[in-house]
């Protein structure tokens, strides 16, 4: 049941391919991070329930449209006019005005972003702050600076601007073999999973592009991430855990003796343990995803088209529907 908002059926607009849009009015107060909704206001227009989640603080304010498969969640804000489509994902506590999101692209973190356009299989996170500015292709954005007036595009695994160099002050890379460096932390680092000591050694990366230098994200003994692969935020690489492809693993994620490629994008809140996951999928739940097979399941999603996993109910569902499959291996 929808205690949230309610879809207005009387305040209905049609979008110019005819897509038939409704109003949304709040049925609580909502305290989201762009001020209070209170119960009763009018909010932006949705094609359908599935496009705002039901829980959380996530809201649509203004005339701003989310429509297709695209997910405004979390506590995530969408203001001022703009659209959000296709299978575009806007979660965490991002903040976009004014801005037009749509392909398979994603924007979590905390950032904000004002007249900005992203497109097809690109990321946007962290605390990423862009104004006029395009990010497109297989772009991955998770910087800590503003962007101003930038195009990013096709740089899988950047977290800065291409070229950028990044300070070196959380860990340092020691070469282990065939171009893997074991990682020591410079400094204690409050990891979700668990507590680094300054001086404590990790798991393996293949370059300065897979760990963030920033926040409190760590790669642990026994684990790898490599190739394109980004690690940011708070996020925990765990176990014999292997990230590679161009899989970004973000926000407070713990990722436990899983293999993860392709474009998959872990993060949320959610502890996702023993999986094998690859191509386009997206897991942004909360809570613990755990396979309590004696054998490893291995989730592929679509080729070309994300496919999102919110709950463990929704791995299961995917094992059965068309076009995803599951294996034990």
């Amino acid at each position: 049941m929808n205690t949230k908002y309610e879809i207005v059926g009387n305040m209905c607009v049609r979008d110019n391919d005819g897509t038939k849009l409704y109003r949304i009015r709040a049925l609580r107060d909502i305290d989201t991070v762009m001020g209070v909704v209170k119960r009763g206001d009018l909010g932006g227009y949705v094609a359908s329930e599935a496009n705002l989640t039901k829980f959380s603080d996530a809201w649509i304010f203004d005339d701003s449209v989310v429509r297709d498969n695209a997910v405004v969640r979390g506590g995530a804000v969408v203001r001022h006019s703009s659209v959000i489509c296709d299978n575009a994902l806007i979660g965490g506590k991002a903040k976009l005005l004014n801005s037009y999101v749509c392909g398979n692209a994603t924007v979590i973190g905390s950032g904000r972003m004002v007249d900005c356009f992203v497109n097809q299989n690109a990321v946007v996170g962290a605390q990423t702050m862009l104004f006029k500015s395009s990010v497109t292709g297989n772009a991955t954005v998770f910087s800590p600076q503003d962007l101003t007036q930038v195009t990013v595009e096709d740089c899988v695994g950047r977290m800065f601007k291409p070229n950028e160099e990044r300070p070196v002050t959380k860990y340092l890379m020691i070469p282990e073999s065939a171009g893997l460096f074991r990682i020591k932390a410079l400094r204690d680092i409050d990891n979700k999973y668990q507590f680094v000591k300054k001086g404590q050694l990790g798991g393996l990366i293949s370059s300065s592009q897979n760990l963030s230098q920033s926040g409190d994200c760590w790669v642990f003994p026994n684990a790898s991430v490599t190739q394109n692969a980004t690690v940011q935020e708070n996020a925990s690489i765990v176990g014999g855990s292997e990230i590679y492809g161009d899989t970004v693993v973000c926000e407070r994620a713990v990722v436990k003796d899983c293999i993860i490629s392709g474009r998959s994008i872990i993060g949320g809140g959610v502890e996702l343990d023993n999986y094998s996951i690859s191509r386009y999928i997206r897991v942004l739940g909360e809570g613990n995803l755990i396979n309590t097979q004696k054998e490893k399941v291995e989730i592929f999603g679509k080729t070309k088209q994300m496919v999102n996993i919110y709950k463990a109910s929704d791995i299961n569902r995917l094992k059965h529907e068309d076009n995803i499959f599951s294996r034990n291996f």
